[in-house]
């Protein structure tokens, strides 16, 4: 059953039980949902509402539409999982089918910069001017319009002042992460991730800053040939939203 077409009265129009029951029951009757699914051909606002009435099990909080968990009579935010990735026509249909992420690129980095100083033999030294940044690996990639890039940097050593140096995730010239000090005096591995929009041309880059008012170095524990790039590392990888 479909709604009632509207009927336009007339001054001395003869009343009929068939047009008050076609414009009044069978109106309510659609409206109620007796009759079928009830189509809304513009829009349908939920302002905040309280408790549900009746069999209602949809209501608004916050502006966020919930559905009624029967099994604690609690009400949940609604999660959407429709996505327009992969074969994203199939994806968004209705009925119950695997969503997938669709994969833009995936790329990982060495430090290309060679680490030089210390010992040839177990050690060498990267040297940080005071305030100042070094970047240790860095990767260049094209990121399609619409992706949600996720990122990593890191790097071993340790530092030769105390709560002197960190480390930071660059992705598209934002930075999105931010290690503690590297420790003075015991090496350790740093590691950092992060997430960022991005979309055209951009560099992801793991960068030392030094936080100390004069240089220091970040003595990195590399292998025992001489002309070895220090350890450090960055990788990246892209999504379409």
């Amino acid at each position: 059953m479909s709604y009632p077409t509207e009927r336009t009265w007339t001054n001395d129009e003869v009343v009929k039980a068939s047009y008050f029951n076609e414009m009044i029951r069978d109106a309510l009757r659609y409206l109620k949902g007796l009759d079928g699914n009830i189509t809304i051909e513009d829009a349908l606002e939920l302002e905040d509402i309280g408790t549900p009435v009746g069999n209602i099990r949809l209501k608004v909080i916050d502006e966020v539409l919930q559905v009624r968990n029967a099994a604690d009579d609690a009400y949940k935010k609604l999660k959407f999982d429709c996505f327009p990735v992969g074969s994203a026509a199939t994806e968004v249909a209705e009925g119950d089918h695997t969503h997938t992420i669709s994969e833009d690129f995936a790329s990982a980095v060495g430090c290309t910069l060679t680490a030089a100083g210390g010992s040839d033999n177990y050690f060498k030294s990267i040297a940080v001017a005071a305030a100042d940044d070094y970047d240790v690996a860095t990767t260049t990639q094209t990121f399609a319009a619409d992706t949600l890039a996720g990122a990593m940097a890191w790097v071993h050593g340790d530092a030769s002042i105390a709560s002197q140096m960190k480390l930071r995730l660059i992705m598209g010239g934002t930075q999105v992460a931010e290690s503690g000090y590297m420790p003075y005096g015991d090496a350790t591995n740093l590691a950092i991730a992060g997430t960022w929009a991005l979309s055209g041309e951009w560099d992801i880059i793991a960068r030392l800053h030094n936080y100390h008012v004069s240089t220091a170095n970040n003595w990195t524990f590399a292998t025992k040939s001489t002309g070895e790039p220090a350890p450090a590392a960055v990788a990246v990888g892209s999504v379409y939203l």
